[in-house]
This record gives C-alpha cells, structure tokens and sequence, in this order.
C-alpha cells in the first residue's frame, strides 16, 4: 500500500514526528557519534520509536550532508544538529570542478544510505528519508540564497502568467508548481509554497 491509499483509508491522522534528535538523547548517545556511526543512528531512532509509537520513522535530519560530500565544511556538536561553516565559494571554476559525488563513498552519504537500508530491514511501519532539494544545495554552496530566492520568484511569475499542458504524474519534476493552484490540487501537491520556499532561502536556514 502506498502512503496515499495508507492516508485515505485511516479514519484517524497518521503521525510521522521529524524527532530524530531527541531519540539520540533517549539512547544515551551524542548527535556526533549518532551522525557518523549508523549502527549508533538506527540505536537512536530505535529508542524513540519505542517511546513514540509514530506510524512514519525518518533518519535524522540532516542538510548538510549532501554539501559536506561536495567538500564544504561542517561543524558538528554533541547536543545540537551539525551546521556548515562560514564559507563561499570564490571561483564559478571551483563550482563546476566540484564533480557529482558518490553516494556509497562520499562523506557521510554512505552512513544515511546504511541508515536507510537498515529502517527497511526492520519491517513494520512506514519509513521515510529526506533529500536536500537542488536548491538549497546550491544556497549552500554560494554562500547565500539571495540569487535564487529573486531566481524563484520570477520562475513562479511565469508559470502563473504562461498556461502550461502538464502531466500531473511529471509536476514534480519542475522547480516551480506548473499545475493551476488551491482547490483539492492542492492537498496533494509536489511543492510546497513558492512565497515559504523564498522566505527560507533569504532566511538562510538551509544552512
């Protein structure tokens, strides 16, 4: 059964906590260790789902993992989730001599890869994972998310202005919304607000 038809057939909410970070607590671990070490990690979101009971378990939350597999830096703490250093990226060269990284080699991408495997091993409810979204990766890689927010908004202009014969199944596939908005479209939709995706890029919390 898909998450959908799971949706629709429960005549109560299904509950999916983003907790990650309070499991870690719970099983006596630091977030370092839990982020570094999968076996540590799948400890972590053990304890909390036993504590918890959620119908949804995710891994960790963590946005800086696709960035730290391109080569920026991170700093990680005991108790709070890890953070990317101050930097930029000087050169548009050094942008494109980054490369595509490996996910079974690259920084930690193979530790939330085992995680992952690891969650499905376990049967029972549902799991999910996250994935940084193409944007506030590259936010992360210059620095700032300024160009992109004004990037964002003007994508968004004309998709409302220019009609556009799109395939439902293919929407999630575009950067912006190309479906009509509001109505029972958008309960089910692959985007969240263009207007809160702008504020969190100007907010820099995709740092």
């Amino acid at each position: 059964m898909n998450l959908l038809d799971m949706v629709m057939s429960r005549s109560d909410r299904l509950v999916a906590p983003l907790a990650g970070y309070p499991g870690v607590r719970l099983a006596g671990r630091s977030v370092r260790e839990a982020l570094h070490d999968a076996t540590v990690q799948l400890e972590a979101l053990k304890s909390l789902e036993e504590r918890l009971r959620p119908d949804i378990v995710f891994p960790l939350l963590d946005l800086t993992v696709e960035a730290e597999s391109m080569g920026l830096g991170v700093n990680f703490h005991d108790k709070l989730p890890p953070s990317l250093a101050q930097q930029k990226l000087p050169m548009l060269d050094r942008f494109y001599a980054l490369g595509l990284p490996d996910p079974e080699k690259a920084g930690r991408m193979p530790v939330f890869l085992e995680v992952a495997e690891g969650l499905s091993a376990r049967g029972g409810r549902m799991r999910g994972a996250y994935v940084t979204g193409p944007l506030s990766l590259l936010a992360q890689l210059l620095g700032t998310g300024e160009p992109l927010a004004r990037a964002l908004d003007k994508l968004d202009l004309y998709s409302q202005r220019i009609p556009a014969d799109i395939n439902p199944a293919q929407a999630q596939a575009y950067i912006v919304n190309p479906l009509r908005r509001g109505g029972m479209a958008s309960l089910f939709s692959t985007h969240p607000p263009v207007e809160e995706r702008i504020s969190r890029l100007r907010g820099g919390s995709w740092a």
